[in-house]
């Protein structure tokens, strides 16, 4: 994508759009610095015309033109925070899932690299060795009787 748009007239007409953008150098990545969604996600947000719109698709918009019907714009960086047009392009949710997994962006969190986990991979193995009543090794482990029959029937933690 060639930069087709006169950067100057931008910054005067959208002076607070580039007020929240700053840019890394080392990988040309215009980085959101102003307001983010709520969420786990670094999405930056923007308000305009009484809508609240992500920040990439903003910058999209703003330099390229329209998000065609039931697009989304993709980050060909891989950072959530660029709003740089040059490394946004649209796509529909499959392809985004697609660049994830190619990319190895896709997340498996199971066992103990999971962040809620409260048991290890030696527990798990110890419960399912444990022949006596599951409130009583659900006490020892601190969890709840669910949780131990859920493990005893490999319900959950298969993979050990």
């Amino acid at each position: 994508m060639s930069a087709t748009y006169d950067i100057k007239s931008l910054k005067r007409r959208y002076w607070w759009f580039f007020r929240f953008v700053k840019v890394q150098p080392a990988t040309s990545c215009w980085l959101w610095t102003g307001p983010r969604f709520n969420t786990r996600q670094d999405y930056g947000r923007v308000n305009c015309c009484r809508l609240v719109i992500p920040a990439h698709r903003f910058a999209y918009e703003l330099f390229v033109g329209a998000v065609p019907a039931r697009q989304l714009v993709r980050h060909t960086c891989d950072n959530q925070k660029c709003v740089n047009p040059e490394h946004l392009i649209p796509g529909t949710h499959k392809d985004n899932m697609k660049d994830m997994v190619v990319r190895g962006r896709e997340a498996h969190l199971r066992g103990e690299t999971h962040g809620m986990a409260k048991l290890t991979a030696k527990d798990v193995r110890a419960i399912r060795a444990n022949g006596g009543p599951y409130k009583k090794i659900a006490a020892s482990f601190g969890v709840s009787g669910t949780l131990i029959g859920l493990i005893k029937r490999r319900r959950i933690w298969k993979h050990i």
